[in-house]
């Protein structure tokens, strides 16, 4: 999986949370899932598994930076949850607060991707029209 990376987290309420913390969140983005017919994202975060997939980290600091992502934070963007990242909603389950809605956003050469599918097939239906006889139809300028 992967998970995008907004640059604006390295400057929010998160900076100076140190390195741990950037890694572990990085981690929760990239292997959250969505649950089904919800728009929820879930992740599971195995302190010591993470500890061993990242290197050079101990489980404890794993486990403290989980509770950083875990703890209110009345300076983050985000009101949600208090300004939480992750809420525990079991032993190694957790829900992204802002997952949902940071993956539903697209990035400009994707905004571009889909504008230009969306022109090619409707000139396509246009010119299918045209050959059958019916009206010119105005082409419809999509921004």
């Amino acid at each position: 999986m992967y998970g995008k990376a907004f640059s604006s987290m390295y400057e929010g309420s998160m900076y100076g949370a140190g390195v741990t913390v950037f890694a572990v969140w990085n981690y929760a983005l990239a292997f959250m899932k969505p649950v089904m017919d919800q728009e929820v994202m879930m992740v599971e975060l195995n302190p010591r598994a993470i500890a061993d997939r990242l290197g050079k980290v101990s489980e404890q600091e794993v486990a403290s930076a989980i509770e950083f992502l875990c703890s209110p934070d009345p300076n983050s963007r985000s009101k949600e949850e208090e300004g939480r990242r992750l809420v525990r909603t079991g032993q190694f389950e957790y829900r992204v607060v802002n997952g949902w809605k940071y993956t539903k956003i697209l990035n400009e050469e994707q905004r571009r991707r889909m504008n230009a599918t969306y022109q090619k097939k409707y000139r396509e239906k246009k010119v299918t029209l045209e050959g059958q006889g019916a009206e010119k139809v105005p082409v419809m300028e999509v921004f």
